[in-house]
Parts: structure tokens; C-alpha cells; sequence
């Protein structure tokens, strides 16, 4: 249960009003030249969020429910920056492939997409695969500005 990992210490987070612990140190290593990274790195790196949900589902017209497995909001006056983890808990055989990645940043461009109807939303996507990525998974998801997490980076 990744996503319950994630959820609770951002919860805490929350209630201790203060950011991700050594966030920069605890992201897998960068392996595309996306500028987007960076500037992702340095707001989630900073950032205190006031809401969060464990399996939150997007119920839109014309598709099925769709859910993030953990999303962190912020709000403030003119924009409601957010992060949503996608957890993948499996061995070194089956880890996550592009098709699914493909899959999540769907969801984070519905998620978008819904929410810009109601105030400005920015959705950072970070993807928690507990063994790790394909080096081309990997760069994929890197080159779409999607950030990446393993056991061992994410577990201080």
C-alpha cells in the first residue's frame, strides 16, 4: 500500500503546516533535459498543501471513474497548484509500462481539464513504482514532466 505511505506523510504534513522532508533528495535522478522538472522539483519542494485524498475519483461525462490514487491541493488566492501520485507495487518483472503511464497522465490532463472550469489548477504528476522503472519507462515519463519515486528514495 504505497498510496497509504504517501497519504499519510502527507497528511502530516498538512497538519504540521510545512512541505515534503528533503523532497529534491528523495526523487529518483532526472534522465531528460524537460525544464518543467525543475521548476516542478522546486514548488513541491516548498510547497504546504491544505487538502489531501487517498483514491480520489474524477467522475466526468463520457468515461469511467477515473481515480488518483493520492492528491495534494493547495489553495491559494488565484491558483490551486496540486500533486497527484500513482503508486505501482510490483517486481522487477512487471514494472509499470509506458501504456500505463500513458494512462495516469490522462487522468492528470482530465483532472486539469475539470478543474479549470471552476479556478486556475496546475497538477504536478509524480509516479511511485516501489522497484524502480524501465530505463525506457522511465525517460518517457521524465520527458512528459512527470517525476519519479522509488522504495529506496522515497523512504528516508
Amino acid at each position: 500500500m504505497l498510496e497509504l505511505i504517501v497519504w499519510r506523510e502527507l497528511n502530516q504534513c498538512k497538519k504540521e503546516r510545512k512541505s515534503i522532508n528533503n523532497f529534491r533528495s528523495r526523487i529518483r535522478p532526472i534522465v531528460s533535459n524537460c525544464e518543467y522538472l525543475e521548476d516542478q522539483i522546486s514548488y513541491v519542494e516548498h510547497a504546504a498543501f491544505d487538502m489531501v485524498w487517498m483514491n480520489y475519483f474524477l467522475n466526468t461525462p463520457a468515461t469511467i471513474p477515473l481515480e488518483l490514487e493520492v492528491l495534494a491541493v493547495r489553495n491559494e488566492e488565484k491558483l490551486t497548484p496540486s500533486i497527484a501520485f500513482e503508486t505501482k507495487n510490483r517486481n522487477e518483472k512487471n514494472l509499470p509500462s509506458i501504456e500505463e503511464c500513458k494512462i495516469f497522465m490522462n487522468k492528470l490532463d482530465i483532472f486539469q481539464k475539470t478543474m479549470e472550469q471552476k479556478n486556475s489548477m496546475s497538477i504536478y504528476g509524480i509516479y511511485f513504482s516501489a522497484n524502480g522503472f524501465s530505463s525506457e519507462t522511465e525517460t518517457w515519463l521524465h520527458d512528459h514532466g512527470i517525476l519519479t519515486v522509488d522504495w529506496e528514495t522515497w523512504i528516508e
